[in-house]
């Protein structure tokens, strides 16, 4: 991981802004930190992290399962789930 704080992509569900939220539980303890979404909406955050670095859970929010796209259409396609 680089010193450099990656920069924080939207919201994958509704394409809002996202803001990273510090949650101080104790003043001697690591702060639990958030990226959650800012549109009043949408519930899309990440879990709670202890973390001393903001670009450990940017870094958890940035990562996206590829979306499976259909060519023709643009919609989305459903993937088969077996048992």
């Amino acid at each position: 991981m680089s010193n450099k704080t990656p920069i924080l992509l939207p919201c994958p569900s509704c394409g809002s802004k996202a803001a990273v939220t510090r949650i101080r539980s104790n003043p001697t303890l690591v702060d639990w930190v958030t990226v959650c979404c800012t549109n009043e909406n949408c519930a899309m955050q990440t879990m709670p992290i202890h973390a001393l670095n903001t670009a450990i859970v940017i870094e958890v929010w940035n990562r996206r399962v590829p979306h499976n796209i259909d060519a023709v259409t643009g919609n989305d396609r459903w993937l088969p789930v077996t048992p």
